[in-house]
């Protein structure tokens, strides 16, 4: 279970990509270390439902609630080393898009 205490998420990563200029994240034994750039967030995660305990409703960033995490040693981790592509812009995804139109 990934998400055995003090774990609060338990995130997917994968090396950063040679076109990326930083990464997100240091991994080692099964946690986030700290932020850095060996590893990018793959957009995959488990999350416990008290990690949003005491936001308010609206707008808010995963990216700012799992940086808390790092820091408080509680973010877990495994490492992807298969085919994954980033879709975080719309460029980035309508090229993914129109390369699986010609499969």
């Amino acid at each position: 279970n990934a998400l055995h205490p003090p774990n609060m998420a338990h995130v997917v990563l994968t090396p950063t990509p040679a076109y990326r200029e930083t990464g997100d994240f240091e991994y080692a034994q099964g946690q986030v270390t700290r932020r850095g750039n060996r590893y990018v967030y793959c957009g995959i995660a488990v999350l416990s439902p008290n990690l949003f305990a005491g936001l308010e409703v609206g707008e808010f960033s995963l990216r700012d609630l799992y940086f808390g995490l790092v820091t408080d040693k509680r973010l877990s981790a495994q490492v992807h080393e298969g085919v994954w592509h980033d879709i975080g812009t719309l460029e980035q995804y309508e090229a993914l898009a129109a390369s699986l139109d010609k499969i």
